[in-house]
């Protein structure tokens, strides 16, 4: 079973993301297609599909929790949730979705928990190079991959890693350390959109540039700079932990809140599910894992518990079982990943 110890970096690197957009050479790009010339376009990607462990889904048979629980997990783009003509690919575990007909034919994405952005880039290869067996993709000798936004235009590669930053926001240290990320060309903001001020201290940090620069060495760079944020906020930490009872009360307020509420809302759920993931990784709380806080975070979306208890809610009503669910995985001792 998987455990906090065999992922790399797990104490800080939530997850890596690599995706790739592609286009089909033969097909004009989605935004211009009529809707039988995008369902002919996936039917020639889901026939260039050769390994069993892929399947196709069309957007139009999902229900709307289903969808946009799939927005909130960030499998797919908020953009892409609106289309009833497009289509996913995703494998058995959802570790790799392909969404077609978005902005471009294919964006093919892979993920992988903690710190691992070569394995996921590994993933997004193979995948783009079996399609690429049978149908051929949009390249120039000049510009490289083309695609239907100009910026992603050479590589058409997007490598991200979300980060969880508690202690470098808590000292106050974190607007500069991300400002000069963005400096050399970095795009960071929060998970939920937000410029240098996230709900529950999780930032997603990716490459902007595509054209001129290869795709290993865009992971090579995004790599290189990631790893310097990791030592700076575990430095960081390690001052917080200095800071004796104050700070550990400040843990174990949020773990008692969380584990004894009967009403909780999304926003606070986030900011206290933060403060217990520091405690984890600092040993201040050791009877959760990681993992399981990973696993409450994702679910604790609304439409990620709406869809998993098959109905929608009042505001009042998701809260109280937002509350209800988090008591029941925190009390279930059994280490699960999600």
């Amino acid at each position: 079973m998987e455990n906090d110890k065999n992922i790399k970096n797990f104490d800080v690197v939530l997850s890596s993301r690599v995706r790739i957009s592609r286009n089909i050479a033969s097909a004009k790009f989605p935004n211009i297609l009529t809707k039988q010339e995008k369902l002919n376009v996936t039917n020639k990607i889901k026939e260039s599909i050769k390994d069993d462990d892929f399947r196709l889904i069309y957007m139009s048979n999902l229900t709307k929790n289903e969808i946009f629980s799939f927005v909130e997990k960030n499998l797919i783009s908020k953009e892409f949730a609106n289309k009833e003509d497009g289509a996913l690919i995703v494998n058995s575990d959802f570790s790799q979705v392909t969404m077609i007909n978005e902005e471009d034919h294919l964006k093919i994405q892979a993920f992988k928990k903690g710190f691992n952005l070569d394995e996921t880039y590994e993933d997004v290869s193979k995948f783009a190079d079996m399609v690429n067996n049978t149908l051929e993709f949009s390249i120039s000798d000049k510009y490289g991959y083309l695609t239907a936004c100009p910026t992603n235009v050479g590589t058409a590669l997007k490598a991200s890693v979300m980060l969880h930053l508690p202690g470098l926001e808590k000292l106050g240290l974190l607007s500069n350390i991300l400002e000069q990320a963005s400096s050399i060309g970095l795009c960071v903001h929060g998970i939920y959109g937000e410029e240098f001020k996230s709900i529950g201290n999780m930032y997603i940090v990716s490459n902007q540039k595509t054209l001129g620069i290869s795709e290993k060495e865009i992971i090579n760079s995004l790599k290189a700079v990631i790893s310097v944020i990791i030592e700076q906020e575990r430095k960081a930490r390690e001052i917080l932990l200095k800071d004796g009872a104050c700070f550990e009360d400040e843990i174990w307020r949020s773990y008692g809140i969380i584990k004894y509420s009967r009403v909780i809302s999304f926003e606070e759920a986030i900011k206290l599910l933060s403060n217990i993931r520091l405690g984890i990784s600092l040993k201040i709380i050791d009877d959760i894992s990681l993992i399981k806080i990973a696993k409450i975070r994702i679910n604790v979306e609304p439409y990620v518990l709406a869809n998993m208890y098959g109905s929608e809610f009042s505001q009042e009503k998701e809260d109280e079982i937002r509350s209800e669910y988090i008591r029941k995985e925190i009390e279930n001792d059994v280490w699960v990943y999600w």
